[in-house]
């Protein structure tokens, strides 16, 4: 940290500059750090993300359509989240945000679903980034996706994900959960729409119904034993793998 500098007003007297700090959000949230607190003496500058875009900023309040103009949008057409650690939040246009919230990390924003009819083009929609791992599986398996803020919870949308042999339809909707702390916690169930059925007509366990993007999917709880989620292993590609098993399973019963 530089010294104070010294300067010299109209009547010689010996005068303290104020000294600069910046705060880098991203690195203070993932660092696991909390933000320190300076003496009025010192000027704090906030460093943040925008989409791709850093930033700096003195004052710690911005609204969410503050945000978006230094980036060059407008909340009639993208709408903002906040993201960081355990926080995954849409901001209202007219929403204050303060810069100094513990784990706060960067702002993505995300294009608002078409809503004329006469556009056939069907848009995805990314509502927050996904690790590089599973970003990568995603795409080379072809699938449609969409990974949805439904609260302050993270879904990923997997369209036409193809079932076994032996149950009613060859493909369905399939919904994933990730928890704020993913991965260190683990992904669990699986939920699908249109709900899934066995052709054989033998009734399936352990099912409910779970709302999800204004759809009631049909939520099949299976879990792994206690303590057989691998952080450093497991991820989104695992658990898919996963899915396909405990489907084949279930025929067998």
């Amino acid at each position: 940290m530089e010294n104070f500098q010294q300067k010299q007003d109209h009547e010689g007297a010996s005068v303290v500059a104020p000294e600069a700090v910046v705060i880098d959000l991203e690195q203070f949230a993932r660092d696991g750090k909390t933000l320190p607190t300076y003496d009025p003496g010192i000027v704090i500058h906030y460093r943040f993300r925008v989409d791709k875009s850093i930033f700096e900023r003195k004052k710690p309040l911005i609204t969410g359509r503050e945000l978006l103009a230094l980036v060059g949008l407008s909340p009639d057409k993208y709408k903002l989240f906040l993201l960081g650690t355990g926080k995954q939040k849409a901001i209202a246009p007219d929403e204050s945000i303060d810069l100094r919230i513990p784990g706060l990390e960067r702002f993505k924003s995300v294009a608002k679903e078409a809503t004329e009819g006469n556009n056939p083009q069907v848009q995805q929609r990314i509502q927050f980034d996904l690790l590089p791992d599973d970003l990568k599986f995603l795409k080379n398996e072809g699938l449609r996706w969409e990974a949805l803020m439904v609260g302050n919870v993270g879904w990923i949308l997997v369209y036409d994900f193809p079932i076994p042999d032996g149950y009613n339809t060859k493909k369905t909707c399939l919904a994933l959960m990730l928890p704020a702390s993913y991965p260190s916690t683990e992904i669990d169930m699986m939920y699908f729409y249109p709900e899934l059925s066995r052709s054989d007509g033998r009734g399936i366990r352990a099912l409910a119904s779970h709302n999800v993007d204004g759809k009631n999917f049909q939520r099949w709880s299976r879990h792994r034993p206690p303590g057989m989620w691998r952080p450093s292993i497991d991820n989104l590609e695992t658990h898919v793998l996963a899915i396909t098993e405990w489907l084949n399973q279930e025929l067998q019963k």
